[in-house]
């Protein structure tokens, strides 16, 4: 039926990003330090439980494109991040939404 085929067209196009992506070596170390540096904040703090707003947005970013861009599972990002598998759904969900304002794209972040 057309809607199976339109969900198929989509994960395929998810998967050719995931696959540009790390053919290219980008990882989650590398998108964190990228964040980090475009957003001029410490990249440790951004990995800590830091409330500062400037490292909620960085890392609500940093699981947004980690688990939307790199394909990275939200309980993959929660152990590196140190946060629990709910609050790094939630932190995705932020992060899109600051994306979205932002007219944000992970190629501006991540020169590829």
């Amino acid at each position: 039926s057309e809607f199976v085929e339109m969900v198929l067209h989509n994960e395929g196009e998810k998967l050719k990003q995931q696959a540009y992506y790390y053919s290219r070596g980008i990882d989650f170390s590398q998108l964190s330090a990228s964040l980090a540096e475009y957003f001029a904040v410490d990249a440790a703090e951004c990995l800590s439980a830091s409330k500062k707003p400037a490292i909620v947005k960085v890392r609500s970013l940093l699981c947004f494109l980690a688990v939307r861009k790199l394909g990275m599972t939200a309980t993959a990002v929660a152990v590196i991040v140190n946060m629990t598998q709910p609050a790094v759904s939630r932190s995705v969900e932020r992060g899109r939404e600051i994306a979205e304002n932002m007219g944000l794209k992970l190629q501006e972040i991540i020169k590829v």
